[in-house]
């Protein structure tokens, strides 16, 4: 049974919508392994200020809260995980094209990101198209294959604070 009280949830459900706020979430369903007990709480957010405003709140809370991108490479124990766990929804699957330039959202896949690349004629992601995993994973951990890696490709990162304020970085 969820630990959060029935009066958080409920913000929370403001926030995001309560179709996207799920009580013991099996994460067995959200991982490439597909294994792993539940998560307490699972949601979805779909906009930055949706992701701000949760993130704003669990840390007010302090409540554990772990961002999921593709759910690639991550182990989650019989026992679950006692926290939140925030789904990257819609604006983080956005792709823009203009020019020689992409813009991927964080949740997007390595895989769809290199073929969008490709359909553009632009070099540089081929290393990622098999690699299982997300855009912002891929940023974090300066993911990289076959002599590529993410900090060649990278002009510049949309990232967020953990007092939820959105910044841009580049990549110096």
């Amino acid at each position: 049974m969820s630990k959060l009280g029935a009066g958080i949830r409920e913000y929370m459900m403001d926030i995001v919508s309560k179709e996207n706020v799920l009580s013991d979430e099996p994460m067995n369903k959200h991982t490439t392994f597909q294994v792993g007990g539940k998560a307490d709480t699972f949601i979805t957010v779909d906009t930055y200020e949706q992701l701000s405003k949760i993130i704003v709140f669990l840390r007010r809370l302090e409540e554990d809260y772990f961002i999921l991108g593709n759910g690639s490479n991550l182990l989650v124990g019989d026992k679950g995980y006692d926290g939140v766990v925030i789904h990257l929804g819609k604006d983080f699957q956005k792709i823009e094209t203009d020019g020689n330039k992409i813009t991927f959202g964080a949740a997007v896949l390595l895989s769809k990101a290199a073929n969008v690349a490709a359909k553009n004629s632009l070099t540089g992601m081929e290393f990622a198209s098999g690699i299982p995993g997300s855009i912002g994973g891929a940023v974090v951990m300066n993911a990289g294959a076959y002599g590529g890696e993410m900090n060649r490709i990278i002009t510049s990162v949309k990232v967020m604070n953990i007092e939820g304020d959105v910044m841009t970085l580049d990549n110096a």
